[in-house]
């Protein structure tokens, strides 16, 4: 079952740019994963999400990284 946080679907939701981190862990550029790069970066609880050093999309997004058991 995906973890809620005010009503939001934090494992299938994508987080912008400057909104502030609820969930530590891994986040995936979903434009990059479009493009077939995988930029990932690792965001602390309450840290502001970064833009993608990786890609020129001001309108990107972070997805957050499922971990495979």
């Amino acid at each position: 079952m995906p973890v809620q946080f005010r009503g939001r679907d934090t494992a299938s939701d994508l987080f912008k740019p400057g909104e502030r981190c609820h969930l530590a862990g891994s986040y995936l550029c979903e434009t990059c994963r479009l493009a077939d790069r995988n930029t990932v970066v690792q965001v602390e609880d309450g840290a502001i999400f970064p833009l993608c050093p990786d890609c020129t999309d001001m309108d990107m997004g972070w997805r957050r990284r499922e971990m495979s058991g």
